[in-house]
């Protein structure tokens, strides 16, 4: 994870070769949710291939007055 004043990047990377894909949510679905969410909530999303894997990038706007500390627990 990064940050900067303005934006968060987050990646994630993994071994699977198959990058994603934006599908449809349903309520009687369990699967196929995630990359849906990633859509709505970040500016921008991508993926980078690897010779072993990938890793899936996003980006998320800061809140305005956000505190930059972190807590635990």
């Amino acid at each position: 994870m990064r940050r900067t004043r303005a934006l968060i990047r987050v990646e994630v990377t993994d071994l699977s070769p198959h990058l994603p894909v934006v599908g449809r949510s349903s309520i009687r679905v369990t699967r196929g949710r995630g990359m849906v969410l990633v859509e709505q909530l970040c500016r921008r999303w991508g993926a980078v291939r690897h010779a072993v894997g990938k890793t899936v990038w996003a980006v998320l706007a800061r809140r305005p007055g956000s505190s930059t500390t972190t807590s635990t627990g």
